[in-house]
């Protein structure tokens, strides 16, 4: 039996943490209104249908990017943290098929920045091949659309079934989040600015 969830909105006031993000250590603080529509839930608890919902916020934080990057035959480690805030829109539209989820985000930028960029790269083949750079940004009426794919996985339990032999199976939810959007746009390009400082 299907049951539906209602639609809610919320005026936000949080902080917030995002450990799922392939961004190490992203802190926000968060004030805006949200807006949210679910879609069904069968008696089981698994989703059925669709969500969507929408947050326009002013948001101040950090985050700690730190990658692995292979070009041109050549290893190496990336670390860029920065301080940013934002003003920003961002809509997102989920179709919830009970073991996997298709996520699309709309990420409407009015106003991004930040007065502390980091970036180093460092050479794992060849230690002594280091460089880096302390900069600002800011970016002007961008949009962003990005993809998230949701799969809830299932591996056998032996070890949970010989304890309890009504539970073979573990599943969990797996996240799926590819690094680059699927498109981007920047409809003022003047206002685009990349400077350092050393």
């Amino acid at each position: 039996m299907l049951a539906h969830a209602d639609s809610s909105s919320k005026l936000l006031d949080v902080q917030h943490s995002t450990k799922d993000s392939p961004v190490v250590g992203l802190n926000s603080i968060v004030f805006g209104y949200d807006y949210v529509n679910d879609g069904y839930t069968d008696a089981d608890g698994r989703d059925v249908g669709f969500e969507t919902g929408f947050t326009a916020d002013l948001t101040l934080g950090y985050q700690l990017l730190l990658y692995w990057l292979y070009r041109d035959g050549e290893h190496f480690i990336v670390l860029n943290p920065n301080l940013n805030g934002e003003v920003a829109a961002h809509g997102w539209l989920a179709f919830k098929l009970y073991f996997m989820q298709l996520w699309f985000y709309v990420d409407l930028e009015f106003f991004k920045a930040s007065p502390l960029d980091y970036q180093a790269l460092w050479s794992l083949d060849n230690m002594e091949n280091y460089c880096h750079s302390i900069g600002a940004f800011m970016d002007v009426l961008d949009i962003i659309i990005r993809f998230e794919f949701h799969v809830n996985e299932c591996i056998l339990g032996i070890f949970g079934w010989v304890n309890n032999p009504d539970d073979i199976l573990d599943c969990f939810w797996k996240y799926y989040r590819p690094v680059l959007p699927i498109y981007e746009i920047s409809f003022v390009d003047e206002g685009d600015m990349s400077y350092d400082y050393m």
